[in-house]
């Protein structure tokens, strides 16, 4: 039976640029920041999602001014917080873009108001704009019909399709070559992980990140290895690299048959650990436990100390931290004397390592020199002519597709590790020139599946279950003749050691060991440096909130 109700009415073209309004950042962020068309696909998901929220909500409020408003509340942050920092960065809001502010100071905050607040003024009037849309609608005498079921069935309707756009781009893309549930994995990334969700999301992931480990980033202030050193002869220069998902089987000097390392195959003075593993598939919980004294069974250990930076600064090496990636960055960042971060750079290289590198060895006067490296390694398209020089390939695509051939997507990958090597040669040519004694330890996060299980089908890392692929890392220890002149019985041990079964949580005491470095806990069974090694048959490691054992040895 037909009624008349006094309501808000909204007109069809002011529901369209509404609606369009809400998904303001996501268009920009897909039509200026990227190209192609999943992004345009992106868009029309989204749209089609705030359509779907703009039916279920209608269909409890009945009511449009209502249905509106709750929508305003709910869209806010993605168009004030997520769409400023989309103007700045160029990406939508991260863990760790969100954490900064954690980490913030009042110095930090003002500073970042002055320099930014410009880019806060789009965002503001895109507010203004709706609110006022909304201002402007008068009352009418309509004549309702009772809808509700229709209303929940077109909210059905249009969150289906939402969500099928993203689910059948990852069904024709390498998450479904990944071992990842596609369903779970479409609905983190593509819908938590991403406006108008994302910001709550990350908000969530803050307030467990603070339950869990903020009572412990207090200790640290005070924390101390109780570090001295236990030898003259401590080496000049020390550099520790951390790769970004380098397996170690495609290293020609780890016995692969491309020549996708020329440098380093051809360098005397550099050791190659074959049997080492990473302990986790996720650099978020890898490079905690390489850069700490932390394990997979102790991991808060990694926030209640500092990192081994601290650890050289006791024994007054200067230090500093070269990082092109953000993991366990916050933590960190006021540890190094020198911090150079190119993280707000779009489209950076690992090349952009090369020249901060060579001015803090310049300015390191008589001091000795600590220097720890974060790369991007498989994160990122190598430049030409490293992108191109293993055939055929997808030339260095972004998004890897289900219709790419695994020669192709293998051969990027072999191109990366060839750029790798690049890099690494030029650093060590740099400390060749010093002709000081100099250490120089690469290994990375984790590694990658590429195609090795029996039906040959699984690419990628961060499965749900590790493979021995993901986890399979080089470490190589280059040294100069200066270093070798001092440490030649630490040098025939690690040869001794090479074969041996190794992984991450053996970094911290071996490069302390190397740099004649003790500290209160320090034990020689985890040094590769010592004769009292003792190689694990099985290796701790992450999965997913639980901890497995590994067994490597029969």
């Amino acid at each position: 039976m037909n009624s008349k109700r006094t309501i808000y009415c909204f007109s069809g073209f002011k529901r369209f640029a509404v609606i369009l309004g809400f998904v303001t950042p996501i268009v920009y962020l897909n039509i200026t920041g990227y190209s192609g068309l999943d992004n345009y696909f992106e868009i029309l998901s989204k749209f089609l999602f705030t359509i779907a929220i703009f039916f279920f909500l209608q269909f409890f409020f009945k009511n449009e001014k209502k249905t509106f408003w709750f929508l305003m509340l709910l869209y806010i942050p993605t168009l004030i917080i997520e769409f400023f920092n989309i103007l700045i960065l160029n990406q939508y809001l991260s863990h760790d873009n969100i954490k900064s502010i954690y980490y913030t100071n009042w110095n930090e905050t003002s500073g970042f108001v002055r320099d930014y607040a410009k880019y806060a003024l789009f965002p503001l009037l895109l507010v203004a704009f709706l609110i006022f849309l909304f201002s402007i609608n008068k009352q009418k005498e309509v004549s309702i019909k009772p809808k509700k079921a229709s209303l929940l069935f077109s909210a059905i309707i249009f969150g289906v399709l939402s969500f099928s756009i993203p689910f059948i781009k990852n069904i024709n893309s390498y998450i479904f070559l990944s071992d990842k549930n596609i369903f779970v994995h479409t609905l983190k990334e593509d819908f938590f992980k991403k406006p108008p969700l994302n910001f709550y999301y990350r908000l969530n992931e803050l307030r467990s990140y603070i339950k869990r480990f903020g009572r412990h980033l207090k200790l640290r202030e005070s924390f101390s290895f109780q570090s001295n050193t236990k030898e003259e002869n401590q080496p000049d220069v020390v550099i520790l690299i951390i790769g970004e998902a380098m397996r170690s089987s495609n290293w020609t000097l780890n016995g692969y048959e491309k020549l996708t390392s020329p440098y380093l195959s051809e360098l005397d003075n550099l050791i190659s650990f074959k049997s080492h593993y990473s302990n986790a598939n996720q650099t978020s919980n890898s490079i905690p436990t390489l850069i700490t004294k932390a394990t997979p069974a102790n991991f808060e250990q990694a926030f209640k100390e500092k990192s081994i930076i601290s650890l050289f600064k006791e024994v007054n090496y200067q230090t500093a931290w070269i990082s092109n990636q953000f993991i366990f960055f916050l933590e960190n960042q006021s540890e190094p004397d020198t911090l150079i971060a190119n993280l707000e750079k779009p489209e950076i290289t690992d090349i952009e390592t090369l020249v901060p590198f060579k001015n803090i060895l310049d300015r390191k006067g008589d001091n000795k020199i600590f220097i720890l490296i974060n790369l991007l390694g498989n994160h990122t398209a190598p430049p030409l002519p490293y992108k191109n020089h293993f055939k055929p390939n997808t030339n260095g695509k972004k998004e890897i597709s289900y219709n790419d051939s695994k020669e192709e997507i293998i051969n990027d990958y072999d191109n990366k590790i060839l750029f790798q090597d690049f890099i690494l040669g030029e650093l060590i040519n740099s400390l060749k020139r010093e002709k000081l004694s100099s250490l120089l330890i690469f290994t990375s996060d984790h590694g990658i599946n590429l195609f090795d299980d029996d039906n040959s089908s699984i690419f990628g890392y961060g499965s749900d279950n590790p493979s021995i692929t993901e986890l399979h890392i080089p470490l190589f220890i280059w040294f100069s003749e200066q270093y070798k002149e001092h440490n030649e019985k630490k040098i025939e041990i690690m040869i001794k050691n090479k074969n041996k079964v190794s992984d991450n949580l053996n970094i911290f005491h071996t490069v302390a060991d190397l740099s004649g470095i003790d500290y209160l806990d320090f034990n020689p069974k985890f040094s590769l440096a010592r004769n009292e090694y003792e190689e694990r048959d099985s290796i701790p490691i992450f999965n997913k909130k639980k901890i497995e054992y590994i067994k490597l040895r029969n």
